[in-house]
């Protein structure tokens, strides 16, 4: 989260798919089972390719809108495989090697197989925005048709913070969302989405 991050997530958002065949190698070198976590720094390299690849889902093209994304989902979910069958992911772990490792990649597994980071700003700036409420069934039927006609939708606009004054917490402030700053296209998708539901 700092300057040097936002320039890897650039260039790497920026090469999209080309960055997939060693982001997969390097999931795929990732073995609890048969690697202590320290040798090789695989466990470090698997966190920093699980993080690019949540960069080019949520920012670049949607993964599994491509064989090399699709890929690179299905080492994912085998290397999440290994790691349960090395005991991690447990309830009662809190440390980051059996944790903390194993959530976020679970989170960034789920994320490219369904709904992303991008896909729950995109369904906020409709409700925002333009009075549209989506059920979490209908999002997902929304973002599939997104990936099918416009796989590089999550790369049609940055996203700004929004202040919801009309909405509070249970602490008295207003909620805040992540929406998008030019919502024009994802709304004209969605029109173009409602015709083909007639």
């Amino acid at each position: 989260m700092d300057d040097q991050g936002a320039l890897i997530r650039k260039y790497v958002t920026l090469d999209g798919i080309k960055a997939l065949p060693r982001l997969t190698e390097i999931i795929n070198e990732y073995d609890p089972t048969r690697f202590r976590e320290g040798d090789g720094k695989r466990g470090e390299r698997f966190d920093a390719s699980v993080l690019m690849l949540g960069y080019i889902d949520a920012f670049g093209v949607r993964l599994r809108s491509s064989e090399e994304g699709k890929r690179a989902v299905d080492a994912l979910g085998r290397a999440l495989d290994r790691r349960r069958k090395a005991g991690y992911g447990q309830p009662d772990q809190h440390d980051w090697e059996r944790h903390e490792r194993f959530d976020e990649a679970a989170s960034q597994f789920e994320n490219a197989k369904g709904i992303s980071f991008t896909d729950r700003a995109i369904k906020d700036t409709l409700r925002i925005k333009y009075n549209i409420k989506l059920s979490d069934v209908g999002m997902l039927e929304f973002v599939n048709f997104l990936t099918a006609r416009y796989p590089n939708y999550p790369s049609w606009s940055k996203l700004e913070n929004f202040v919801d004054e009309t909405q509070r917490n249970s602490a008295g402030n207003p909620l805040q969302f992540l929406i998008l700053k030019k919502p024009e296209r994802y709304y004209e998708a969605y029109t173009d989405f409602k015709k083909t539901k007639r």
